[in-house]
């Protein structure tokens, strides 16, 4: 079984799958091919841990920064897509708070928009960031708590 962690970003990959306007076009990783736009791309932060109890085994509390890049490319109304998609992705993830029961809770912190005017069609690349609470035992963190 994988960690935690790992279980919360492949849910939250899987659940964004299949929308409307990015289809199967969803990466788990900081690092794939920008052949097929619009595409999403998911992927840890960071982790910030927390002791919370004194009996062996202790429980940690995790608060874990999850990111989904957007990336699309087109002639016009670059930014009426990226708001598409990011419409379809808070929806989707909005409506399961305990990521498939993986968390205690998932909130969307905001989103940082970029442009690149390189080529002959405006590129944009919108980051938006979530923070997922889970729980794990200090000695088993491949299952929730």
């Amino acid at each position: 079984m994988a960690h935690v962690r790992q279980q919360i970003r492949e849910a939250i990959a899987n659940a964004i799958t299949g929308l409307l306007t990015t289809g199967d076009n969803v990466y788990q990783s900081r690092v794939y091919p920008h052949t097929s736009l619009p595409c999403l791309s998911v992927y840890t932060k960071e982790e910030e841990a927390e002791i919370d109890s004194i009996n062996s085994p202790r429980s940690s509390r995790r608060e874990l920064s999850i990111a989904i890049e957007i990336r699309a490319q087109q002639t016009s109304d670059v930014d009426d897509k990226i708001d598409d998609i990011s419409a379809e992705v808070e929806e989707v993830l909005g409506a399961d708070s305990t990521v498939s029961g993986l968390a205690k809770d998932i909130r969307y912190d905001g989103v940082i928009i970029e442009f690149e005017d390189g080529g002959q069609q405006p590129t944009a690349l919108a980051t938006m960031n979530y923070t997922v609470i889970y729980r794990v035992l200090e000695n088993n963190a491949q299952q929730p708590e």
